[in-house]
């Protein structure tokens, strides 16, 4: 964490140039800011995520590789890609496990309504069939005259 202010950079942002050798007019004091007359370089300075206090003096860079000027060496590309990619595949295969982690669960709570179901079914069977044994003995009696 910086100790004057914090720097929000983004991966992908890029600084092109040094800030201080841009300046038109400086003053001789180290404390001072930097002041431009040019109205464009003051709306140029102010969509910029680093131009906050005018100095940068105390701005870091974002990781050490980028202090070292291996940020950009093919080898570290590939390896963060490397990286990149596998977090994405984690990530996906997270996705894929809490799908399937759904799909069991309903696939079971879909067996217990068939059972649920299956046992009301055989309850009104064992209802009907003791419907039907009782209207056979009833009958038992027809047709003897």
């Amino acid at each position: 964490m910086p100790l004057f202010g914090k720097s929000h950079r983004s991966e992908d942002t890029k600084l092109v140039g040094n800030d201080h050798h841009d300046a038109p007019n400086r003053s001789g004091s180290m404390f001072s800011g930097r002041r431009s007359t040019d109205a464009n370089h003051d709306r140029d300075r102010a969509g910029s995520p680093t131009s906050t206090n005018g100095s940068s003096w105390f701005r870091r860079s974002s990781s050490p590789s980028d202090r070292s000027g291996h940020g950009s060496d093919p080898s570290i590309v590939n390896a963060r890609r490397k990286v990149s990619e596998a977090e994405e595949a984690e990530r996906a295969a997270e996705r894929a496990l809490s799908q399937a982690r759904y799909a069991a669960r309903d696939a079971k709570e879909h067996v217990k309504m068939l059972e649920r179901e299956a046992q009301e079914d055989a309850k009104r069977a064992k209802a009907k069939q003791a419907e039907a044994k009782s209207m056979n003995k009833t009958t038992k009696g027809l047709g003897r005259i």
